[in-house]
């Protein structure tokens, strides 16, 4: 169940960030320059004559059948360097990450089972050194990480079901060190490498990895420095540099919860269960913590043992919980039925209004979930991102 919580997690945020980045990728400023060719000559191996093609920002370039051969062509026109992603369909889909530009890159697939390469195993690659190094940056990461993980979520997932929950919290916290060793060999590549298409791979994979574990001050300095200093020795990639001013306007617009100072500058008034309307007003002159969830958010039904512990704790302490489930309207059912199986229906429960003024994700502009914001009885906001142990010790701290 753990396991295939924290997968799902990995998908979303891959998901999310991927979202996000086909709004640069489509307005490239490429001004002035000239386009040039570049190819791909490639041989499918132990499979029948099939469909081959080539994508670009969820566009398909170029395709090919293979001739008896098993060969193919493919060709297209860019700027500079870019992502892209050629797939074989049979016998089974096959996605192999390219960064092209003016280059003739050559390819043999192996779609048998057979090893042909030392490295990449059923594939071979000449021609292109950026798709090379983008590959071989996969091939490392899944061949050292890959198990760790494998090994940590198998024995945590044990571990809760034995109910042993104290062994088991030892556990995620080596599992997030593993993530952060990651985070580190994804930095390292940033750091030095001058393919444009590698530097974006390797952010995204630290994004989505800083996405899985408690929010750490040091992490976000990290990449911020990274993004910054791969900007510079990148300045010719127009790629890159959408790229770094998305993550720009991105950070300005997430860290805007903390230019209000009170949350009183952004009320809000939802629905509960019974469909009735209630306002955030109802709560003033109270420590609140405002819980920002989903049914199907396996983290955040992860925290609702800390919820419920913050709310036996301190609630004959002048504090409450609220609630705010982003689920859609549609999926009111799926939300009731979530807060019944957590045993969570003690404190109030809303859900957003998201085609409305009164959407509460546009309001506090988060870009992940859990996410949550403990305010004061004046209305001012007193910290935010609270998870775990870290949530009951920072209530208690304040409402010494």
């Amino acid at each position: 169940m753990l396991v295939s919580m924290l997968t799902s997690r990995i998908i979303r945020a891959s998901k999310k960030i991927f979202l996000f980045g086909t709004l640069y990728l489509i307005t490239l400023n490429t001004y002035g320059q000239e386009k040039k060719p570049f190819t791909i000559q490639g041989t499918v191996l132990s499979a029948p004559s099939q469909y081959v093609y080539l994508r670009f920002d969820g566009k398909r370039i170029d395709s090919s059948f293979t001739d008896e051969s098993g060969n193919f062509f493919l060709k297209g026109y860019n700027h500079e360097e870019l992502p892209y992603s050629l797939f074989i369909k049979f016998p089974r889909l096959k996605m192999i990450y390219l960064a092209l530009h003016d280059e003739n890159l050559k390819i043999k697939i192996e779609m048998g089972g057979q090893e042909i390469d030392t490295i990449f195993n059923n594939f071979t690659l000449e021609g292109s050194s950026s798709t090379y190094s983008v590959n071989l940056r996969s091939y490392l990461i899944q061949n050292n990480y890959a198990n760790k993980f494998r090994i940590i979520l198998d024995d945590i997932n044990k571990l809760y079901i034995k109910g042993d929950s104290i062994r088991a919290s030892l556990l995620v916290n080596d599992l997030n060190q593993t993530r952060k060793d990651l985070i580190e060999e994804n930095r390292r590549i940033v750091d030095t490498t001058h393919s444009p298409v590698l530097a974006y791979e390797s952010i995204i994979s630290m994004e989505v990895f800083m996405d899985l574990i408690p929010e750490d001050s040091s992490l976000i300095s990290l990449l911020d420095e990274s993004y910054d200093k791969a900007a510079l020795r990148l300045k010719d990639s127009n790629f890159f540099q959408n790229f770094y001013e998305a993550h720009l306007k991105k950070k300005v617009s997430t860290t805007s919860i903390y230019k209000i100072k009170n949350i009183n500058e952004a009320p809000f008034t939802l629905p509960n269960q019974e469909n009735k309307l209630i306002s955030y007003r109802n709560f003033e002159g109270q420590y609140v913590l405002i819980d920002f969830w989903a049914s199907w958010c396996g983290p955040c039904r992860k925290e609702s043992p800390y919820l419920k512990k913050a709310f036996k704790t301190f609630k004959n302490k002048n504090f409450n919980i609220v609630s705010i489930s982003i689920d859609k309207q549609i999926n009111k059912n799926k939300w009731l039925k979530a807060i019944e199986e957590d045993a969570i229906g003690d404190w109030t429960h809303l859900i957003n209004l998201e085609s409305t003024n009164e959407n509460v994700i546009t309001k506090f502009n988060f870009n992940s979930i859990p996410y949550n914001i403990l305010v004061g009885p004046d209305g001012k906001i007193l910290a935010t991102s609270l998870r775990g142990e870290k949530l009951i010790e920072t209530i208690d701290k304040f409402l010494k």
